[in-house]
This record gives C-alpha cells, structure tokens and sequence, in this order.
C-alpha cells in the first residue's frame, strides 16, 4: 500500500463524524459509497443540503458578530407542506403562544442588529484524490453532472451546487425572533427550498450513475506530465475557472433580479400563527 491508500484507509475506518450534525446524511451515502468504490478516490467531507435558519449573534450573550453565529434550525430534508408541523421545523424553540416568535412588518432592520437569516444550502463535497489525473478525471464527471462549481486544490477536488438562497427575514432581540416579513413570505421561502431540494437530489443521482460508469474500478497510472500535457491540463482547469465565474455572475444577476421583484410584492400589515 501506498500513502495515498493509507489515507483512505484511515479515513474510512475513522468512525467518529466531525460535523455538527456528527453523521453523514442519508441522502448522500449512495453516493459517498459509489466515490470510495474508485481505487483513486475517498471522500472527506460531505453535506447533501440543507434548510436552515441562522441568526448572526454570539451563543454566550446572543450579541451581534461577524464570523459565526446560532443555528435556530437545520434540516437535511424538504421541510413538510402542513403549516403547524413546517413552522415547528423552522423554530422549535420559538412561538407565537410563547411570544418569542413574533411578526413585525413595519419593523426597520439595522445592521447592528442580530439578522435571522432563512438559509438553502445544496449538496457540497471534497475528494481526496490519488494523483492530478484522478482529479481531472473527477472534475470532468462532475461537470458532466452539472456542477460547474468545482475545482482543484493540492489533489483536493471540491464540488458545490449552485442552487442557493440565503434571505434575511428579521432580527433576534432579547431570545425574541422578529420576522419583518409575512407567514406567507417565509412559507413561499421554503416551497422554493424544497424545489430546489428535489433538483440537488437528482442530480447527485446522475453524479452518482456518472462516478459508477466512469470511474469506478479505473485506476489510473502516475507518469510524468509532459510540457504540452502539463500545458493542456492548465488549458482545461482555466475552462474551469472560467465556466465557475460566469455561473456566479449569472447566479448574482438571478438573486438581484428576485430581490427586485420581492421589493415591489406589498407585504400584508400583520398575520398571526402558532409555531
């Protein structure tokens, strides 16, 4: 065994899961198990997307910060349609009975102020690979798959749709939440989240079809680059870059031009419910 296949060894005998969540999620393990089936290949981390809501305050005295913050909820599923259970999903521990839930329309955010923010985060993943061939490889499958949020880095290849939402909803004051949007805002927030979740799921199924008829029992053989192998190979990873930029760029023109259209949606003055 090689180093390479020491790590993977290691890495797929380690039993204890260092994500918040402390295991893998159900959805990704077809294809998690279908990556390490490939000689070349061991997955290192994984998240197969996620809703969640998150407000960027301290956990000790709940006070704004800029880096880190409290998760109010997660869910690595679609969230149910049924209103009670969806707000319960949302915030388990905040309600309308118990007043810590409220709606504010007419409330001004601030920047100083502790924002909820209503999150949808699709499918990423990092592969250890063996060699740059079994990477260009990999990065090829994936971009066959549709994610054309992928790169390379010292054998790591990192893969990440681009199926994202992350909205502000309202502030977090005193264990408080303070939506400023409306119940039937927020719910239209998660039908569109559970939309998106179907598509993150099919298509880690046509990545998953694509890794076991591409890749998997292919081994590939180190041999030393040539110039114009090494020149190609630059080639192919700017096509890359090139094809990432210009999804963001069109990812920022779709998410300004929603913002736009929910600016001039008139927000009803108030609406109760129980959470």
């Amino acid at each position: 065994m090689d180093h390479f296949d020491n790590r993977k060894a290691d890495i797929l005998a380690y039993v204890v899961d260092k994500s918040p969540k402390g295991s893998i999620d159900e959805h990704a393990k077809p294809l998690l198990g279908a990556i390490n089936q490939c000689q070349d290949l061991v997955t290192t981390s994984s998240c197969s997307g996620r809703i969640a809501v998150y407000v960027d305050a301290s956990p000790n005295n709940l006070e704004k910060v800029r880096k880190g913050g409290v998760w109010l909820s997660v869910s690595h599923d679609p969230l149910p349609n049924e209103s009670t259970s969806l707000w319960q999903a949302l915030f388990p521990n905040h309600s309308t009975t118990s007043q810590t839930l409220q709606f504010c329309p007419n409330a001004t955010l601030k920047l100083d102020d502790p924002i909820v923010y209503f999150k949808f985060e699709p499918f990423i993943l990092h592969v250890l690979t063996r060699n740059h061939m079994a990477a260009d490889e990999l990065v090829t499958t994936a971009l066959k798959a549709g994610y054309a949020n992928t790169g390379i880095q010292r054998h790591v290849v990192q893969m990440k749709d681009t199926l994202k939402l992350d909205v502000p909803i309202g502030t977090y004051r005193r264990g408080v939440v303070e939506l400023c949007v409306s119940k039937e805002y927020v719910e239209f927030l998660v039908e569109l989240s559970n939309d998106k979740f179907r598509e993150n799921f099919a298509k880690m199924d046509k990545f998953q079809k694509l890794v076991e008829t591409d890749l998997v029992d292919k081994r590939t053989e180190v041999q030393t680059e040539t110039r114009e192998q090494r020149k190609e190979r630059k080639r192919r990873e700017g096509l890359i870059l090139a094809a990432q930029l210009k999804e963001a760029r069109k990812q920022q023109e779709q998410e300004r031009g929603q913002l736009q259209d929910d600016s001039q949606v008139e927000q009803p003055q108030h609406h109760d419910t129980s959470a």
